[in-house]
């Protein structure tokens, strides 16, 4: 059992970007009109090829589920090069806190076209603990 709380939505007047009244306003258009909101949703991004198809969804038999899949996406990209001009000198990376704290800015991390990325979503704070592994 996880040791997480759950804090309702209605405990937090304004989140992120949202307030409560926008937040379940868009929560209802993502549910009665799905093609329409994700796609514009999905406009928020960079495309390399933009997509055409939304949605293609089958909820029979063997589920499928593909959202934009006829798009092309760069990551990093998308994570990175787009907010350089703007964050440029904003903290992307704190390294090793516990001995001596490393910093890298965004713009230290620009990388070439064809450079393999990782991204581990894991140490996110959004994410709750670390992952502690396991011994077998």
């Amino acid at each position: 059992m996880s040791d997480r709380s759950v804090i309702p939505l209605s405990a937090q007047p304004r989140m992120g970007k949202l307030d409560e009244a926008e937040y379940f306003r868009r929560y209802r258009e993502s549910i009665d009109d799905p093609d329409g909101f994700w796609g514009r949703e999905g406009k928020r991004l960079d495309w390399v090829k933009p997509y055409t198809k939304v949605m293609n969804a089958s909820f029979e038999g063997d589920v499928s589920i593909k959202w934009y899949e006829d798009g092309t996406l760069n990551a990093a990209a998308n994570c990175i090069d787009r907010h350089l001009a703007e964050r440029g000198d904003q903290v992307a990376i704190l390294k090793g806190l516990d001995e001596g704290q490393q910093v890298v800015t965004s713009g230290q991390v620009k990388l070439k076209n064809g450079t393999p990325v990782v991204i581990d979503n894991s140490v996110l704070p959004a994410n709750g603990p670390n992952p502690t592994p396991q011994e077998k």
